[in-house]
């Protein structure tokens, strides 16, 4: 994601990103927080936020690095960036990740358990 460097005030900042939290919590439906991110993010930020999430999850449930890179494609680089962030996110956030279970219509409807994913370039298909 780009870094907004024009916006050199610290308070400021924290203001926003507060304003941006309290909207967010404030969203009851998933259908509501779809529209939400839908407006906000572009194309390319939620792939990034969902690929980064994913990996997180896929790393509390300890799966490795290269299990991670094979399954959805991940850089090295992807992946030790979201390593930092789930170390950053400490304990509260592991327990978060690994409370989540993915909820996809192609997964319940799917027979075969064998290989615990659906689709290596769906990110949101790995089973946890």
């Amino acid at each position: 994601m780009r870094k907004i460097s024009t916006c050199k005030d610290i308070d400021l900042q924290k203001d926003q990103f507060n304003v941006l939290v309290d909207v967010l919590s404030n969203i009851n439906s998933k259908e509501d927080m779809t529209l939400c991110l839908e407006s906000f993010l572009t194309k390319s930020e939620k792939a990034v936020l969902s690929q980064r999430l994913n990996i997180m999850r896929m790393l509390s449930k300890h799966f490795s690095y290269q299990e991670i890179r094979e399954l959805i494609s991940a850089s090295p680089s992807t992946v030790a960036t979201a390593q930092r962030c789930l170390e950053e996110g400490g304990v509260e956030l592991k327990n978060i990740l690994l409370s989540y279970r993915y909820k996809s219509k192609e997964i319940e409807s799917r027979n075969d358990e064998s290989n615990g994913f659906v689709s290596p370039r769906n990110p949101g298909s790995i089973r946890f």
